[in-house]
């Protein structure tokens, strides 16, 4: 205890991995405080006893104390056993759940072994007390020895013989006094008590002992004895005790006292002695027997001041707290630990009292004020986070963006402890644009809103809010009427008597601003601190959640479109379907009535124009309509067989295939989740088309499939004339062609089909193509 004890301090998580560690506790872990963030404390030092510990503490929130708790650094071997006082407190979040854990420890190590060298030196004494015997010796009227008892002649050296019919007169060069000088024969208590007839106590002197060939030190009481009615005694007997080894001891303790009065000068820690001050049995202060040098420096009071005055005049009043430790050390004999705040030094202290004796109690003294603004800024912090954490949760569960900037408002209340507050939007005027004139408050929240009411909208922006939106800057104010910028409130505003504004800040434009007002206490930087660290917050959840209700209006309203759209598409193909009957009706009736009639070649080309664009428009209009229903008509998904789909598929296209030659061969093919009819759609559109655009060899296309993380990528290659990649964004679209009709028939609406089928179920298309060289189309099917 040479040098200053430091607390040392780690905040943890639920998981014992350090999250910051202050300067001592790293030292004492031989690191700096960044190479422990991070790590695990067990992983570190493991220790079975202490982790279960932690983990009571982490699982029932619990704080846990222990005092001079052993602990072997398993990397500092040389250090031997430490011994630490400690405190293991649980950090929690608003809701009351245990979010981290806060460890102090306080190294006891050197006060140990000091309290176990007196514990030594107490007992050492208690046992050469316990085993002491006094001698006994009588002398005459004149001082001649008469008798001693075994244990005077242990004392002193010599048989009983060599005394008997002696004096102490005669005896000086045996004897000295405590100074070392020669204790005469006559001024030896025996021979005193004979003189004057008084009982003669307490007299050390020293004796030379023959066989011990040294001096011992005897406690010498000598009592004259009288005869009845005589004045002078007619003898005398001394009582001496053999008090060497407590000499011994005493200049022991005296040198020890010496070497912990420097202890106690030099500890980093404050020390006091206290004596406790009681009023009719009641214990109501403590007076200040003694304080170190560290206790003066911790203070800046002076021990000339305080020695010999009770705590409570030095510091106002001796807290309840303090008080509760004095009597329930002085009660159990037990050492009490607490932490106490003192408002005239405005700083928090860790204490430990304990019993020195009856009318005695030490008292250690550590600053923790860093400590404890540390837990508090944690804590700060924390909530700081959780409220951001709440404002995120509200942008995704609340109905409204009015809603939202209510519940935003909330947290800042009860982060601040503020009695009401609003959340504005600048809204510049119509006729006034970019002029920042008014303001439409979004929400508003008062402790007696059915008294108050709704804050006016279109205020005025002037006064200390308008500071805020035209200077863009927060401040606080605990004395509002008396700022330069305050204006009378309108009617129906409650009185102001603190005020805090925070703007809200969009790309480095004030878009509106917090207000809070009528904090009890008033408000402070930290209060600041912490709205202007929910801005950014509230910001982003009021953006989010205007473009969350602007997505789903554009939702509802693409929704609605393409409902229309499928509509117009049925019914516009279905209605087409009458007027078409009859178009091809009149061509049939027109076929008949000249059938086997002369008719010029214009008529008979005319004629054949008209049937074949009858016909193509009957293929679009089933077309469409087929790709009207889609959505509307589908079955129900069910297990469907993709073999099985593929073999339906070349049957309906059999003509086809063996007219142009086609070779088909496929994979082992998935079964997949699925509308069956819709998926033999899919691949007659596929394989039809690898058909009809085939090059001049035969048609060789190969069906295949493959599993992915979660989907079954499907694909249909083939050899035919291939697609130029720069066509890739209107092949999909319906009524889009590459080709002519003269040069391949079809209605146009086959991929964006397969397109809208692949998609309806939670799929997508795409293909691989290089012109002349084949193509190959993809597409995906939930796995």
């Amino acid at each position: 205890m040479d040098s200053a004890i430091n607390v040392c301090l780690a905040y943890m998580d639920v998981q014992f991995n350090f999250i910051y560690v202050n300067e001592a506790y790293a030292t004492n872990a031989g690191l700096h405080p960044e190479e422990l963030i991070g790590k695990n404390h067990f992983a570190m030092y493991p220790s079975e006893e202490n982790e279960a510990i932690f983990r009571r503490v982490r699982d029932t929130g619990v704080p846990a104390k222990y005092r001079d708790k052993p602990f072997t650094y398993p990397d500092q071997p040389h250090r031997g056993t430490t011994y630490w006082d400690w405190t293991l407190v649980p950090v929690r979040d608003g809701g009351g759940n245990v979010i981290g854990l806060v460890l102090s420890l306080i190294e006891t190590t050197e006060r140990r072994r000091a309290e176990e060298v007196l514990r030594q030196s107490e007992e050492k004494y208690r046992l050469l007390h316990d085993t002491m015997l006094q001698g006994v010796v009588f002398q005459d009227a004149s001082g001649e020895i008469l008798s001693m008892n075994p244990v005077a002649e242990r004392i002193l050296g010599k048989d009983p013989e060599d005394f008997i019919g002696s004096s102490s007169i005669g005896q000086e060069r045996y004897c000295i006094r405590e100074d070392g000088s020669t204790f005469p024969g006559e001024e030896h208590p025996a021979m005193v008590a004979l003189r004057t007839g008084v009982r003669i106590k307490g007299v050390i002197m020293g004796v030379w002992n023959l066989r011990d060939a040294d001096y011992r030190w005897i406690d010498i009481t000598a009592v004259p004895l009288f005869r009845p009615g005589e004045l002078r005694p007619y003898q005398v007997y001394t009582v001496f005790e053999d008090i060497t080894e407590r000499k011994r001891t005493e200049q022991a303790l005296r040198k020890s006292e010496g070497k912990y009065r420097h202890l106690f000068d030099s500890m980093g820690e404050a020390f006091e002695l206290v004596e406790p001050v009681f009023n009719d049995g009641k214990l109501v202060d403590g007076k200040y027997q003694d304080v170190n040098p560290s206790w003066e420096r911790m203070t800046g009071l002076k021990k000339r001041d305080v020695v010999g005055k009770r705590v409570g005049s030095i510091f106002g009043s001796a807290s309840e707290q303090w008080l509760d430790a004095l009597e329930r050390t002085l009660r159990t004999g037990l050492p009490i630990q607490i932490e106490n705040y003192s408002a005239r030094l405005d700083r928090h202290f860790s204490v430990i009292v304990w019993r020195c004796s009856e009318r005695t109690c030490g008292v250690t003294t550590t600053d923790i004020t860093k400590r404890k603004k540390a837990e508090e800024e944690v804590m700060r912090k924390q909530a700081i986070l959780e409220g951001i954490n709440r404002i995120f949760r509200e942008a995704i569960t609340a109905g409204s963006n009015e809603e939202l900037g209510l519940a935003c408002l909330k947290v800042a209340e009860m982060l601040t402890d503020s009695r009401f507050g609003l959340i504005g939007y600048v809204q510049p005027q119509s006729n006034l644009e970019g002029m920042v004139q008014g303001m439409e408050w979004e929400a508003y929240s008062i402790t007696a809103p059915q008294q108050y009411g709704r804050f006016p909208a279109n205020l005025k922006v002037h006064g200390i809010f308008g500071r805020v939106l035209t200077e863009g800057k927060a401040f606080y104010t605990n004395d509002p009427s008396s700022h330069p910028d305050y204006v009378e409130l309108p009617d129906g505003h409650p009185h102001l008597t603190s005020f805090l504004g925070v703007p809200l800040m969009h790309m480095g434009k004030v878009i509106g601003m917090i207000g809070l007002g009528n904090k009890e206490a008033g408000f402070s930087d930290e209060d600041l601190r912490a709205v202007e660290a929910l801005a950014p917050a509230i910001v982003e959840a009021l953006h989010r959640k205007r473009a969350e209700e602007e997505l789903k209006r554009s939702a509802e309203e693409l929704r609605r479109s393409n409902a229309e759209l499928q509509q117009f598409a049925y019914v516009a193909s279905h209605d087409l379907r009458e007027p078409l009957r009859m178009v091809s009706s009149y061509l049939g009736l027109l076929e008949r009535h000249y059938a086997g009639k002369e008719m010029d070649v214009k008529a008979k080309e005319f004629m054949r124009f008209a049937s074949e664009g009858a016909l193509r428009m009957r293929r679009m209009i089933d077309d469409l309509l087929l790709y009207s229903r889609i959505e509307t008509q589908g079955k129900a998904l069910q297990k469907v067989d993709l073999e099985e789909v593929l073999a339906v598929v070349l049957k309906d296209l059999k003509r086809a295939i063996e007219e142009s030659g086609a070779s088909i061969t496929f994979d082992p093919l998935p079964t997949v989740t699925a509308d069956r009819t819709q998926m033999v759609q899919v691949f007659q559109n596929l394989i039809g088309n690898a058909v009809k655009f085939r090059a001049e060899e035969a048609p060789q296309i190969h069906v295949s499939a493959r599993r992915g993380n979660d989907a079954w990528v499907l694909s249909v290659q083939d050899n035919g004339i291939g697609i130029d990649p720069k066509h890739g964004d209107r092949l999909f679209l319906m009524f889009q062609r590459l080709h002519s009709q003269e040069e391949y028939e079809g209605t146009g609406i086959g991929l964006a089909i397969v397109k809208k089928i692949v998609e309806h179920h939670n799929g997508k298309i795409w293909f691989e193509s290089e012109p002349g060289k084949g193509s190959t189309f993809y597409f995906t099917l939930p796995a």
